[in-house]
């Protein structure tokens, strides 16, 4: 099945807080069930103000039916065509932090540490 990136655009989406994302996280859940459709949320990662999101399902349409329906802005939705490059062990390792109840799909949120020296 294809997977699609989904940009959304969301003013201060670094700041929210475990609690909100989790929040998010739930309702994406919910529309997912509610879908009718093979559709599988893979991750979120979360930058500035955006929120990028790997789905997987049958078109770029149901990824805005899903946005439609959970009240999520969809920005740009673009099918992925090529993954490169691999984890590598030990550099940057993300700390899995549960912010979801296991009755939403047990959702983590995922962090990682910065290695870029603070300037003075």
């Amino acid at each position: 099945m294809p997977q699609f990136i989904i940009e959304r655009n969301v003013v201060g989406a670094s700041r929210l807080s475990p609690d909100e994302l989790a929040d998010i996280a739930a309702k994406c859940n919910e529309v997912v069930a509610g879908l009718g459709v093979p559709y599988r949320w893979i991750t979120t990662y979360v930058a500035g103000d955006k929120l990028y999101c790997v789905h997987e399902t049958d078109s770029a349409d149901t990824i805005r039916e899903h946005a439609r329906c959970g009240g999520f802005p969809a920005d740009l939705v673009t099918k992925i065509t090529t993954t490169i490059g691999r984890p590598q062990p030990g550099r940057n390792r993300p700390r899995q932090l549960p912010v979801c109840p296991p009755t939403v799909g047990g959702v983590y949120l995922t962090t990682t540490s910065s290695t870029t020296p603070s300037s003075p």
